[in-house]
């Protein structure tokens, strides 16, 4: 390992030395301009835009690099391109190639940096959140990958099935197939008609040469913007850009600009996505201006009026009447004049038709009648507040630049807020008449087809970061051997109140506070009834109290700006959210009364077990959830807080709960016996005591004891596989039981095991299955259910159809390779020092640090722990982690789950069988043939009747086969061949023929399957 860092230095000086000396000696950084906290420069000699937000007291930096290049300057036959290119700028330079370690990823993965990239319709960006002291080598990188990628037909080769399977994961989505056929419609000539990963068929034919031509065009400086935001070193990181990029000359030709003007649209169109599903949905989009026109703040506001939670125009006419499970609206705030969606999700009881008709009144009725000045002053209310909150971090706040960037004025961060404070109704009326006309509509539908799904729970995904409990007076053995760039233990004050455990973090960040709490009442508690009774109640919170209805609460809230999320888990009601210093008091008064004093209204209710049946019914085709419940469900036994119910058990327990039930739940389980929160940020700790003591401290629940489950495993087969028809990507899931804690420590060596694993984008799994053999866009894998139980390894990915038991095999060659041979020393450096580097990245938002110590407190550890965690990684060597992963880990235990929709060789392996009742117990019955077309499996079966009579007694006769058809869930048509009868059948769908060619027109169509007899 230190040899590793060894070769770095020297590499670093030398790729240094080396630009150095072919810089200018005129090469500068001209200073521009300074907007408020944000300095602009501009290397001279090349035209680089540079934009630096210094702020000491981030303990980590963000560096971004924006490229003005998008879907937006794609054409016919290379769309995509932007998006594949954006993956082989992962691939490798010459300079630093993917065979020598050194690359971009591997770098950043040593240092523990946060790093990835996106493409969108008018930019591309790649960023990396990293210790400030790494931000030169950040820099560094960036710019040696402008202009050195090596691009190659193997490279290029391997990354190509790994787009196709996002390209795959996509589509899979039935609403994001619907709004790309809306933008396709929406846009006759603009590019923006090309969905921005591109259209199959030119995915499919992109060349080496096409990448390099987009490349060579612009991955210039002069086309790229380069941030810099957090808590760096400004001279250091100023001569680095000098350096790095001043050697990079400008584009030898001008930047290609986008000339097509889209044509006014002059009448409504329409679309309509037919795919795999249960749920429907209607969506409607508008024709909205260029992204720095000045009626965007107008706009937004508008779209907030519409679209806000609880008490927004759309909520009220549809998710308030039990008539959409969901609305909402998104403003897609583009270059060239973009779109504004209004949409929602059906219920099982509403119409296209009718929840078309309640969006178009609504958008009219804002069109034609306008807003009044309290909605008005509610959303400025909720934009103003969020612009605070979104300088909480500095990855935040490079991401809301890069916004301005790709719209054409990064400065639209800065004048926005100024923006909406001067915007008046009359200017919401006035872009209301303008925009939102019925002719420059496109309206798409969702309409799900018949499917025939399996008839086979995941608890929820807690991956990261890593906990481990060891006792507190070994620690001061390591006190000095590791020293970290933060330090939260002086700003740490710990109290308790009552019952209540109370903590405070002072950060120096101006006006935000965060805050991250729970109480005993999650799911866990729901064993001993209803399933769904926990998530019930907390979904009922923020509807309603005994003084405030749910729109007051709402109008409330949003008057202060204080944002509550309410979330029932295995283990404990969790509540989190922001508010600002100064509504310290009257946030807590209203997060009491939210807990103390639902008002559980009937009605409400009633409507919310509408939406929740139409949320179930949706996940009914969700590859990703049906393939974590049957794992789940192969894993524990029923009454398990680790077991999750299937969508049939949730669906029967929804329609029997009733607002009693809520009451009673509530008034036995909520309380202040075990609270636990955390508040992080600008910190008034007196005040925060004083309101909580006020507000909590005479809460007592009825009771709260741990309810007792069978620790025992489940004896479940080895590999699922259930069908979902019309999927192009089939989830992965693979599970085996640990019986391990996160408060054991030997949890701490299995987390390094794991990361070593499957933790990270160079990860085993990821370097193998993705990076190497190209078979997977994901693959991951974890530990869960871990809290307060035992829990187990899991591990998540995706494949095409195609690629299904390659890919199974791939990785399970992985994970035996890691069981059975173990870890290297410098893996487990490596390891432990990129864990220590995201652990620090990950701290660099209120928020993150709030839920961060509230998850070590939920583990019985002390709030301290923030800044012990890391000094128990340095304790982690080779042999404890082969060691453990030995004791934890048997390969023979896993079990695979497969969902989705399986071809040709991913055929599923079903038992197929025929039962007749029979007047003669001397009859046979023997399965004949087995066909399958796109509806129904065929079933031919023959009868020897020909041995005498013994008896006259009713007899069942049967036969069973084993074959590999494409859907078991078909239905099954069978057709007899022998003597026919009028007995009674157990078996439906049969026909008596004499021969296969009464029926030969019909097996014409279908394909022969190959069977075995199967013997039971």
């Amino acid at each position: 390992m230190y040899r590793i860092f060894y070769i770095l230095t020297l590499l670093y000086g030398f790729y240094f030395m080396t630009f150095a000396d072919k810089l200018n000696n005129n090469t500068s950084l001209q200073f521009i301009q300074k907007y408020e906290a944000i300095e602009e420069y501009e290397l001279e000699n090349n035209g680089l835009k540079v934009l630096l937000h210094h702020n000491p007291s981030m303990p980590v930096a963000t560096v971004m690099l924006t490229y003005n290049v998008g879907s937006r300057n794609e054409k016919d036959g290379v769309t995509g391109a932007t998006h594949i290119l954006e993956h082989m700028m992962f691939k490798g330079t010459k300079n630093f190639p993917l065979d020598s370690d050194l690359d971009y990823s591997n770098q950043m993965e040593h240092i523990g940096a946060r790093s990835n990239a996106t493409t969108s319709f008018d930019r591309t960006n790649y960023y990396a959140t990293l210790g400030k002291k790494h931000v030169p080598l950040a820099i560094q990188l960036e710019a040696d990958r402008m202009r050195n990628l090596q691009l190659d037909e193997k490279s290029l080769a391997s990354e190509m099935v790994v787009v196709r399977n996002e390209y795959e994961r996509r589509e899979n989505n039935p609403y994001a197939t619907l709004q790309k056929q809306i933008f396709s419609s929406a846009y006759e000539k603009h590019p923006y008609h090309h969905p921005i990963i591109g259209w199959k068929r030119d995915i499919e034919s992109i060349t080496v040469e096409k990448l390099q031509a987009f490349y060579d065009t612009y991955y210039w400086p002069n086309n790229a913007v380069l941030t810099v935001i957090g808590g760096f070193d400004k001279a250091s990181t100023l001569e680095a850009i000098k350096h790095y990029f001043g050697a990079i000359p400008r584009s030898p030709h001008s930047i290609p600009s986008v000339e097509i003007v889209e044509p006014e649209q002059k009448e409504s169109r329409f679309v309509e996505a037919h795919r795999s599903g249960q749920v429907g949905a209607v969506m409607i989009a508008n024709k909205a201006p260029e992204g720095t026109n000045d009626d965007w703040p107008a706009l937004l506001l508008l779209c907030e009026i519409l679209g806000a939670d609880k008490i927004g125009r759309l909520y009220k006419a549809l998710d308030d009447k039990g008539l959409a499970s969901a609305s909402y609206v998104f403003p897609r705030r583009l270059k060239d004049p973009g779109l504004i969606f209004f949409g929602a999700t059906l219920t099982a009881e509403t119409t296209h038709e009718q929840i078309q008709k309640i969006l178009s009144d609504e958008i009219e009725k804002i069109a034609e009648n306008g807003v009044s000045d309290e909605e008005l002053a509610q959303a400025k209310s909720v934009y103003l507040t969020n612009l605070i909150y979104s300088k909480d971090g500095s990855f935040q706040i490079a991401d809301l630049i890069n916004d301005g960037i790709a719209i054409g004025d990064w400065k639209d961060y800065i004048n926005f807020s100024k923006s909406i404070d001067q915007t008046t109704s009359e200017d919401l009326n006035r872009v209301a008449l303008t925009y939102l006309k019925k002719e420059q509509q496109t309206i798409g539908w969702f309409i799900p087809t018949s499917t025939h799904l399996g008839q086979n729970s995941r608890p929820e995904n807690l991956t990261a970061p890593y906990y481990f409990k060891e006792p507190y007076e070994k620690l001061d053995v390591w006190e000095n051997e590791y020293k970290s760039e933060i330090d939260f233990t002086p700003n740490i004050k710990e109290v308790y109140i009552s019952k209540i455990h109370l903590v405070t973090v002072d950060i120096p960040i101006d006006q935000v506070v965060s805050f991250s709490g729970s109480i005993s009442a999650g799911d866990q508690k729901s064993l001993e009834g209803n399933p769904i009774i926990a998530d019930l109640t907390a979904s009922m919170l923020d509807k309603g109290t005994l003084s405030l209805d749910r729109f007051e609460i709402t109008k409330l809230l949003n008057s202060l700006g204080i944002k509550i999320q309410f979330d029932s888990k295995s283990n404990a009601l969790t509540f989190s959210g922001k508010f600002l210093k100064k509504d310290t008091e009257a946030f807590m008064k209203i997060l009491a009364d939210l807990l103390k004093n639902p008002r559980f209204d009937k009605e409400v209710f009633n409507n919310l077990k509408t939406q929740y049946h139409a949320y179930f019914l949706d996940l009914e085709t969700s590859t990703e959830f049906k393939a974590d419940t049957l794992l789940s469900q192969s894993l524990y036994p029923k009454d398990h807080p680790n077991y999750q119910h299937s969508l049939a058990e949730l669906q029967e327990s929804l329609e029997a709960v009733t607002v009693e039930d809520l009451k009673a739940f509530h008034k036995k389980y909520y309380g202040n016996k075990q609270m636990k929160i955390v508040f992080a940020g600008d910190i008034n700790s007196s005040l925060i005591q004083r309101s909580v003591r006020n507000y909590f401290s005479i809460w007592n629940s009825k009771e709260d004891d741990a309810l007792k489950h069978s620790e025992s495993t489940v004896a479940g087969p080895e590999r699922i596989d259930y069908f979902i028809p019309d999927k192009t990507s089939i989830s992965v899931y693979m599970g085996a039981r640990t019986f391990l804690k996160r408060d054991n420590p030997d949890y701490v060596s299995f987390s390094v095991a794991n990361y070593i694993l499957g933790g990270s984008f160079n990860s085993r799994l990821m370097k193998s299955i993705r990076q190497e053999q190209g078979l997977t866009y994901s693959i991951h894998s974890f530990h869960e259910g871990d809290i307060f139980d035992t829990g187990n390894w899991a591990l998540e990915a995706s494949f095409s159809p195609e690629l299904l038991e390659q890919g199974i095999e791939a990785t399970k060659k992985v994970i035996y390779n890691w069981n059975q041979l173990g870890v290297t020393e410098e893996e487990v450096v490596q390891a432990v020092e990129t864990i220590k580097g995201k652990y620090l990245v990950g701290l660099s938002q209120t928020s993150t640090v709030a839920r961060q110590i509230h998850s070590f407190m939920l583990r019985g550890f002390s709030p301290f722990y923030i800044d012990i965690y890391p000094k128990l990684l340095n304790m982690v060597s080779k042999n404890q982690v082969n060691n453990i992963i030995e004791k934890y880990f048997n390969p023979d235990s896993i079990v695979t789950v497969t969902s989705g929709t399986f071809y040709e060789d991913n055929r599923i392996l079903t038992d197929i069988g025929i039962e007749l009742e029979v007047p003669n117990p001397a009859w046979t019955i023997q399965i004949s043939d087995l066909y399958e077309d796109e509806e129904t499996i065929l079933v031919i079966a023959k009868v020897n009747s020909k041995t005498s009579i013994t008896s006259q007694v009713i007899t069942k006769i049967s036969d069973t086969v084993a074959a590999k058809v494409q859907n078991p869930n078909k239905p099954i048509k069978y057709y007899v061949i022998g003597e026919k009868w009028s007995w009674h059948s157990k078996t439906n769908n049969i026909a008596f023929i004499n021969s296969k060619d009464d029926i030969s027109s019909t097996i014409d169509k279908a394909k022969p399957i190959k069977f075995n007899k199967k013997f039971l």
